[in-house]
């Protein structure tokens, strides 16, 4: 049961759908995704997170995980990113330094995507 009041479910919920559709629906989180991740394996800090992985598929996984996350009718049918990062020994620098790049794919996947609007989808993609 859900310890949100009725009104914050709402309204979370209107900001998925909202989010979703002003990033451009799939074609746009697909877009933000895989420069998420060309971002993320060439930064220095993070990149040994990804030296071992198949980032297509990656990058598959992640796209169906953001638009479900944003309202999609998707369902991601993958692990949970909690435990997917259980292991990893993430920091509190890692986490700004995820943010930063999500950030940024945001704004290079869907010009003129107000920074609001990319804030509430960092928020809502990390919340999970």
């Amino acid at each position: 049961m859900s310890t949100q009041p009725r009104a914050f479910e709402s309204d979370s919920a209107s900001l998925r759908t909202n989010s979703y559709e002003q990033l451009g629906g799939m074609s746009g989180v697909s877009a933000a995704v895989r420069r998420f991740y060309k971002e993320m394996s060439h930064d220095p800090v993070l990149h040994p997170y990804l030296r071992e992985t198949d980032l297509t598929w990656l990058v598959a996984r992640q796209t169906q995980f953001v638009a479900q996350t944003l309202g999609a009718a998707i369902n991601y049918k993958g692990p949970s990113m909690k435990d997917v990062h259980a292991f990893l020994g993430i920091t509190e620098r890692h986490r700004w330094i995820v943010e930063q790049h999500h950030s940024l794919s945001l704004a290079h996947a869907k010009r003129g995507l107000r920074p609001s609007v990319a804030r509430a989808i960092v928020f809502l993609v990390q919340a999970v």
